[in-house]
């Protein structure tokens, strides 16, 4: 099993991109604007990241997709960037369990 394993993780990969997708429109709507746009860019590498792991794969930089998420999070939600975590919002889960927080 692990030898049929390796064998498909060696392979060539795909990446299909469906034209019609309206992220792939918006994209495409912004690169044409701007090819500089930051925000197609990091759009672009978080779709292929998202793809990568929806095919079961590994991702290499596991942190800095983390923070790409909790970016978006934040923008989605209107939470400052640079707002810093509270020390007092931090909980000891396996306290959290036996306590009522």
């Amino acid at each position: 099993m692990f030898v049929i394993g390796r064998y498909y993780l060696n392979q060539k990969k795909t990446l299909e991109v469906n034209p019609r997708h309206p992220l792939v429109k918006e994209l495409l709507r912004r690169v044409k604007d701007d090819a500089a746009d930051p925000v197609a860019k990091e759009t672009a590498l978080m779709m292929f990241r998202t793809a990568t792991l929806r095919s079961g794969y590994m991702l290499k930089d596991t942190p800095e997709f983390a923070d790409t998420v909790e970016k978006m999070m934040r923008q989605t939600l209107g939470i400052p960037l640079d707002e810093e975590v509270s020390k007092a919002m931090f909980v000891n889960l396996r306290q959290a369990g036996r306590k009522k927080v």
